[in-house]
């Protein structure tokens, strides 16, 4: 394996179709300009899984993350912590983002509640890790947290 394919086997999240933690905070780092961060928190996971398999919720989630990317241009996603939190970023501003989204992960049958946060640009590794680390924390606490 040549340093290209090792580099995107350790960066790409393979189950979901997305980067993974570390590359999508390195990704976030490099951005030149402000974004919006959000994180979401796919509904009944545990529960898809145990139905349908891994293999074919997996399938579900990466179809909806790849649809929402041709959909939205520039749109990036990376998985935060277990296998039912996703980060996604934007830093184009798109009107209606997470309905767009929302309808994506509706024709898989997967539900999701999100939080986000605008955030500047120019940040160090461990900003962007910590603040992924509230949003995921605050979406634990069903008082913090948008539904769809």
């Amino acid at each position: 394996m040549n340093n290209e394919m090792t580099l995107h086997y350790l960066s790409h999240d393979r189950a979901f179709g997305m980067m993974t933690r570390n590359a999508f905070e390195i990704f976030l780092s490099q951005l030149s300009r402000d974004f919006c961060l959000y994180v979401m928190d796919l509904n009944d996971i545990h529960k898809l899984n145990a139905k349908h398999g891994y293999l074919t919720v997996n399938e579900k989630v990466r179809r909806a993350v790849a649809g929402a990317q041709i959909y939205v241009d520039g749109l990036q996603f990376g998985r935060v912590f277990s296998g039912d939190e996703i980060s996604i970023v934007d830093w184009i501003g798109h009107q209606d983002l997470m309905e767009i989204i929302r309808e994506f992960f509706q024709e898989e049958q997967i539900g999701f509640k999100y939080l986000y946060k605008p955030m500047n640009h120019g940040e160090t590794l461990d900003h962007y890790s910590y603040e992924l680390d509230q949003l995921s924390n605050l979406l634990r606490d069903s008082n913090y947290y948008h539904a769809l």
